[in-house]
C-alpha cells in the first residue's frame, strides 16, 4: 500500500549502475590475477571459482535490470498490491535463505578452502532454498488464483497477461535467480571433488603470441613493415651523415620522430602527417613566447603564466575531447606548447631559437620521409 518513492526508486537506479561498472571490470581483474599467484594450484582454483561466480553475477544483473525496468513503468492498483502482500512473506523467506547460502559460497569462493564441514552445511541451506523456492511459487499461484477466481475465462487470461505482467516477469527472474544460485553452489561442491570441473579461465594472451605467424605473414602487415623499416633507416641515414647546416651528422633524431610518427594507414595517412606538423611547430611556438613572456619570478608575471597556462589547457583540451577534425592536432597542441610555457622555470630564460628550429625541421623531415613511402 505504499505509494511511490522516487528517492528509492533513484537509489535502486544508481545501484544498478554501480553493478554494471563493477561487474564489467572483475573479468579483467580475474585474469590480470595470474601474476600474483603464477597458476598454483590453490590460488588457481579460486579464479575458476570466481570466473563462475562473475559468471552467475553478470546474470544476475541481467535479470535484476529486465525487473526494474519492466516494473518500473507500471502503474500500480488495488489488485498488485493484494498479490505483493499475499506472496511477501513467501518471498522474504526464500530472500532470507538466499542470503545465507550466497555468504557461504561467497566465503568458500575467496578463501579457496572448502571443508566437509562446510560442503554438509551447504547442502543443508542448499535444500532450504529449494523449499522456500518451491514455497514462494506456490503461494504466487495460489494468490493469482484467488485474485482471479471470480473472473470468467477470456477476461482472466487478459488480466493474467496484461495487468499482472509485472509480477511474473518478477517471479520468473527471482525463480531463475534462486536456480542460479543453487547451480554456483552445486558447481562448488563439484570443484571441491573434481580440481577441473569449473572451466579454464581466459588467461591474457603469453608472450609466444607475438610470433603469432598469421599476422607475421599477413600481407597488409609486412606492407606496414616495409614502409615503416624504409622510414627509420632513410631517418638514420640521413642523422648519420648530416646534410650542410640543416642536419648535424651522427643524430638519431629524425629516426626516432619517425618511430613516433608511423601509422599503417597507406596514402590517407598524409593529413594526419601534416597535422602532426602543425601540432608540434604551433604548440612549441606558442609556449615558447607565452614563456618569454612571463618568464621573471614577479608575482604578476607568475600569476599570468599559470591563468595563460590554464587558459590554453582548458582551450585545446576542450577542442581535443569534442572536435572530430583538429582533435589530434588539439592534443599535441596542449602537450607541446604546456611543456614549453613550463621549462626551464622562473627567472631562467630559457628560449632555444635553435633548439626550437632544429625541432621542428627534424619533424618536418621525419613526416616527410613517412608521407613519401605511404604512396
Amino acid at each position: 500500500d505504499e505509494a511511490p518513492n522516487s528517492y528509492r526508486e533513484d537509489h535502486i537506479r544508481r545501484r544498478l549502475e554501480r553493478l554494471s561498472r563493477l561487474t564489467s571490470t572483475l573479468d579483467g581483474h580475474i585474469a590480470n590475477s595470474w601474476y600474483e599467484c603464477f597458476g598454483r594450484k590453490q590460488w588457481h582454483h579460486v579464479r575458476r571459482i570466481l570466473t563462475a561466480l562473475e559468471k552467475m553475477i553478470n546474470e544476475s544483473y541481467d535479470r535484476i535490470y529486465s525487473t526494474y525496468t519492466a516494473t518500473s513503468a507500471e502503474t500500480w492498483g488495488d489488485r498488485h498490491d493484494e498479490l505483493a502482500r499475499r506472496i511477501r512473506p513467501a518471498l522474504m523467506a526464500a530472500i532470507t535463505e538466499i542470503e545465507v547460502l550466497l555468504k557461504v559460497c561467497f566465503e568458500c569462493a575467496f578463501d579457496g578452502e572448502f571443508t566437509v564441514v562446510e560442503e554438509k552445511a551447504m547442502k543443508k541451506v542448499m535444500d532450504s532454498v529449494r523449499r522456500c523456492e518451491e514455497d514462494f511459487a506456490r503461494a504466487f499461484r495460489t494468490a493469482r488464483e484467488e485474485l482471479l477466481k471470480n473472473e470468467k475465462e477470456p477476461e482472466k487470461s487478459r488480466l493474467c497477461m496484461d495487468e499482472l505482467l509485472p509480477e511474473h516477469i518478477f517471479g520468473l527472474n527471482f525463480s531463475s535467480f534462486v536456480r542460479s544460485s543453487l547451480g554456483f553452489a552445486e558447481d562448488l561442491i563439484q570443484q571441491r571433488h573434481d580440481p577441473n570441473h569449473l572451466p579454464r579461465v581466459n588467461e591474457i594472451p603469453s608472450i609466444s603470441s607475438v610470433w603469432d605467424k598469421s599476422v607475421l605473414t599477413n600481407a597488409t602487415h609486412l606492407n606496414w613493415a616495409l614502409r615503416a623499416a624504409a622510414s627509420i633507416f632513410s631517418g638514420f641515414f640521413i642523422g648519420y651523415n648530416g646534410f650542410s647546416d640543416l642536419f648535424s651528422p651522427y643524430d638519431a633524431s629524425i629516426a626516432c620522430t619517425a618511430s613516433v610518427l608511423l601509422s599503417k594507414f597507406v596514402g590517407s595517412a598524409m593529413v594526419k602527417n601534416l597535422g602532426r606538423i602543425q601540432g608540434v611547430v604551433l604548440g612549441s611556438i606558442i609556449g615558447q613566447i607565452v614563456h618569454a613572456l612571463f618568464e621573471s619570478c614577479e608575482p604578476w608575471s607568475v600569476t599570468s603564466l599559470t591563468v595563460c597556462l590554464f587558459l590554453y589547457a582548458v582551450a585545446t583540451l576542450f577542442t581535443y575531447y569534442h572536435s572530430t577534425e583538429y582533435s589530434y592536432i588539439a592534443c599535441l597542441l596542449a602537450g607541446f606548447g604546456c611543456g614549453q610555457m613550463m621549462a626551464g622555470g622562473c627567472g631562467v630564460h630559457n628560449l632555444d631559437k635553435a633548439s626550437g628550429y632544429d625541432k621542428m625541421s627534424t619533424t618536418v623531415c621525419a613526416t616527410a620521409l613517412i608521407v613519401l613511402f605511404d604512396f
